[in-house]
Protein backbone atom coordinates (compact mmCIF):
# COMPACT_ATOMS: atom_id res chain seq x y z
CA UNK A 1 0.00 0.00 0.00
CA UNK A 2 1.42 3.14 -0.73
CA UNK A 3 1.97 6.09 1.90
CA UNK A 4 -0.21 9.16 1.36
CA UNK A 5 1.15 12.57 1.84
CA UNK A 6 -0.16 14.59 4.45
CA UNK A 7 -1.07 18.19 3.53
CA UNK A 8 0.16 20.40 6.60
CA UNK A 9 -2.07 22.24 9.03
CA UNK A 10 -1.65 25.95 9.60
CA UNK A 11 -0.36 24.77 12.78
CA UNK A 12 2.24 23.16 10.85
CA UNK A 13 3.33 25.91 8.95
CA UNK A 14 3.31 28.53 11.23
CA UNK A 15 6.17 30.89 12.13
CA UNK A 16 8.06 29.46 15.10
CA UNK A 17 9.32 33.58 15.91
CA UNK A 18 6.08 35.58 14.89
CA UNK A 19 3.08 33.03 14.50
CA UNK A 20 2.74 34.28 11.60
CA UNK A 21 1.86 32.75 7.85
CA UNK A 22 3.89 34.41 5.43
CA UNK A 23 6.36 32.40 3.98
CA UNK A 24 8.55 33.32 1.04
CA UNK A 25 11.23 31.76 -0.99
CA UNK A 26 12.46 32.40 -4.71
CA UNK A 27 9.38 32.17 -6.76
CA UNK A 28 6.53 31.11 -4.20
CA UNK A 29 4.92 32.01 -1.32
CA UNK A 30 2.70 30.40 1.36
CA UNK A 31 -0.01 32.49 2.97
CA UNK A 32 -2.59 32.65 5.45
CA UNK A 33 -5.91 32.42 3.40
CA UNK A 34 -8.76 34.19 4.36
CA UNK A 35 -11.47 32.39 6.44
CA UNK A 36 -13.54 31.09 3.71
CA UNK A 37 -14.95 28.02 5.22
CA UNK A 38 -12.42 25.38 3.81
CA UNK A 39 -10.12 22.96 5.98
CA UNK A 40 -7.14 24.21 4.59
CA UNK A 41 -6.38 27.81 6.05
CA UNK A 42 -3.21 28.46 3.69
CA UNK A 43 -2.96 29.44 0.01
CA UNK A 44 0.32 28.71 -2.15
CA UNK A 45 1.00 31.10 -4.91
CA UNK A 46 3.60 31.18 -7.45
CA UNK A 47 5.44 34.69 -7.95
CA UNK A 48 7.74 36.50 -9.84
CA UNK A 49 9.67 38.67 -7.82
CA UNK A 50 13.37 37.44 -6.52
CA UNK A 51 13.04 36.21 -2.75
CA UNK A 52 15.52 34.01 -0.84
CA UNK A 53 16.56 30.86 -1.39
CA UNK A 54 15.25 28.94 1.63
CA UNK A 55 11.68 29.63 2.91
CA UNK A 56 11.61 33.06 4.79
CA UNK A 57 8.44 34.34 7.49
CA UNK A 58 8.12 37.97 5.48
CA UNK A 59 7.31 39.01 8.91
CA UNK A 60 9.83 38.62 11.20
CA UNK A 61 12.62 37.37 8.74
CA UNK A 62 12.57 33.74 11.00
CA UNK A 63 14.58 31.33 8.19
CA UNK A 64 13.60 27.77 8.46
CA UNK A 65 16.35 24.99 8.66
CA UNK A 66 16.69 23.75 4.81
CA UNK A 67 15.85 19.95 5.12
CA UNK A 68 14.20 20.78 8.80
CA UNK A 69 10.78 19.77 9.54
CA UNK A 70 9.46 22.95 8.90
CA UNK A 71 11.15 23.68 5.68
CA UNK A 72 9.33 20.22 4.60
CA UNK A 73 6.19 21.13 6.23
CA UNK A 74 5.94 24.57 4.05
CA UNK A 75 7.26 22.66 0.96
CA UNK A 76 4.61 20.56 1.40
CA UNK A 77 1.83 22.93 1.38
CA UNK A 78 0.04 22.54 -2.22
CA UNK A 79 -1.82 25.35 -4.47
CA UNK A 80 -5.38 23.88 -5.59
CA UNK A 81 -4.22 23.07 -9.21
CA UNK A 82 -1.51 21.15 -7.75
CA UNK A 83 -3.60 19.16 -5.58
CA UNK A 84 -3.94 16.05 -8.32
CA UNK A 85 -0.11 15.99 -8.92
CA UNK A 86 1.16 15.31 -5.29
CA UNK A 87 3.56 18.00 -3.33
CA UNK A 88 5.32 20.21 -5.14
CA UNK A 89 8.97 19.53 -6.29
CA UNK A 90 11.52 21.98 -4.57
CA UNK A 91 14.76 21.00 -5.65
Amino acid sequence: MTKGVAIPSVEDVRCPGCDSLAWRRLGERVIEAPDDGSKQGFRHLFVTEDGPFDWTCEACGYGATPGGHLDHMVSKVQSPAAGRRGPLAHG
